[in-house]
Formats: structure tokens, sequence, C-alpha cells
């Protein structure tokens, strides 16, 4: 749906949401090699395949506040180089997410994955893949 070469700043409020509908594109967002930034606050995010797509790498990702629906396949974060969050947010019917250093890059930046809601034909949606270069994770539930 959108290819991200920057900083994608999505920041609804509690009563106009921002509402991303996917009719069954592949996903939201592809975010070229580390020179894509996502922040998505109070937006609804319902219909693709998977929520993004991240090749090699991405800058950082915040999503807050949002609800995840109808989201079919699981979407992999790859190599994330400052603090990420997940939180305060709803999914139903999502296909997950997970975190991965399959690459032997070094990523200390810290992941937040707290204050969620899975509801409705949600898998497990969380997990985590590293190396012995993947030194400085901290996951918080």
């Amino acid at each position: 749906m959108f290819l991200v070469g920057g900083a994608v700043q999505a920041e609804g409020t509690i009563d106009e949401r921002i509402v991303f509908q996917g009719s069954g594109v592949d996903g939201f967002f592809e975010v070229l090699d580390y020179k894509g930034s996502l922040t998505l606050d109070y937006c609804v995010l319902d219909g693709a395949q998977k929520l993004w797509d991240i090749g090699d790498g991405v800058d950082h990702v915040i999503l807050r506040h949002s609800e995840v629906k109808n989201v079919a396949e699981h979407s992999g974060l790859l190599h994330w180089q400052k603090a990420c969050y997940i939180e305060y947010n709803l999914f139903i019917n999502s296909g997950g997410f997970g975190m991965y250093n399959w690459l032997g890059q070094d990523s200390s930046a810290t992941f937040y994955i707290r204050y969620n809601v899975v509801k409705a034909n949600s898998d497990v949606f969380v997990s985590c893949s590293s190396n012995v270069y993947g030194q400085g994770y901290v996951i918080q539930y």
C-alpha cells in the first residue's frame, strides 16, 4: 500500500482515528532498507495480508493505541536501530508478528511489547529469533 523510504507519522486521537483499509493488499507498509520508520498512534489497520513488509531493517516502529484487525499473515520485523514500541493495541483476527535478527547484525535497542489485547482467532502474536550477534534484546510483556 505504501512504499516507505522515510518517516511515516500517522497520529490520530482517541475520537478521530486514522483508518488504513487494506482490502486484501499484501501489506500496509513496505519499508526500504533502514531508511524507513513507522509511528502509528490511534490508528485502525484493517484487511491486509500483513502489517508490514520490512526487508533488511528499519530505523524504528511505534504502534500505539491502535486496532489491528483482519490481518491474515504473520508480519516480521528484521533489525531495528532504535527502540521500538508495540503497546496499548487491540489485535483482532491477527496473524501476529515477530522480531528477528538472523543476519548477524547487532540490534541492541530495546523492543517493548506490552499492554496489548489479543482477541478473536488471533495467533500467539509474538515470536523472537536471534543469533550470537543479537546482544542487548530486552522484551517486556
